[in-house]
């Protein structure tokens, strides 16, 4: 009986390493080639980016209004 155990805990220890040889995902990780960057299309670095097109810097304009004043008390006069 005690030989049946051994028998089946190897067996079974066998039987569980033998599984289907899967071959591995391909590389999700970026490639840097001088001054390119190449990133797989199934990297999930890939899905968190947006491009957008860039056009020409606006000015920004904001109008302010305000008032200049001085107090005489505190005010010097150069002559």
């Amino acid at each position: 009986m005690r030989l049946f155990l051994i028998f089946f805990v190897v067996l079974s220890g066998l039987l569980a390493g033998c599984d289907s040889a899967k071959s591995p995902p391909p590389a999700t990780e970026p490639k840097v080639n001088g001054a390119t960057l190449t990133i797989p299309t199934n990297s999930p670095q890939r899905a968190a980016l947006m491009i957008e097109t860039v056009g020409p810097e606006q000015p920004v304009f904001v109008p302010l209004t305000g008032r200049l004043v001085w107090d005489d008390d505190v005010t010097v006069r150069i002559f």
